[in-house]
């Protein structure tokens, strides 16, 4: 079971990674498409930890680790957690559904947490932003480790 999980990961990895191509290639159909592409995965429990796994790897194209780096910031900022609860009167929340389940937060709250020490300043700034937004909702019930 396990390696059925595992394989579907990293075909979701493999899908996003050809996205990336599409929308770094420059052609406006191509980066269309792949855009609506990558917005119907965000949908998916593993896109988060595909975009943070991404963004950390240092063997990875610079191009592509910064791309999955602002994506995984919008990510957090649209699908973490309710950061309010809405009352009666209120009809939208600013979440997009599905929120990820907590042992994909913890994933992408440990691989985030390495991507502090990149070189890479541009990823070190998105990694701290993501994080951040994540510690806003989550510290210190769900992130106790996070200091």
């Amino acid at each position: 079971f396990h390696m059925a999980l595992q394989s579907g990961k990293e075909a979701l990895q493999s899908v996003v990674l050809s996205c990336f191509s599409a929308i770094l290639s420059g052609n406006q159909q191509q980066m269309k498409d792949a855009e609506e592409e990558l917005k119907a995965l965000q949908v998916t429990e593993d896109f988060g930890l595909v975009l943070a796994e991404i963004t950390v790897a240092p063997d990875g194209p610079v191009a592509y680790r910064q791309l999955a780096s602002v994506i995984l910031k919008q990510y957090v900022k649209n699908h973490w957690a309710v950061l309010e609860e809405l009352d009666e009167t209120q009809t939208s929340s600013k979440v997009i559904e599905p929120v990820p389940g907590e042992d994909t937060k913890m994933g992408i709250r440990q691989i985030l947490l390495r991507g502090l020490g990149d070189p890479l300043s541009k990823i070190r700034a998105t990694v701290a932003y993501a994080i951040s937004a994540i510690a806003y909702t989550d510290w210190p019930e769900n992130w106790p480790d996070l200091f």
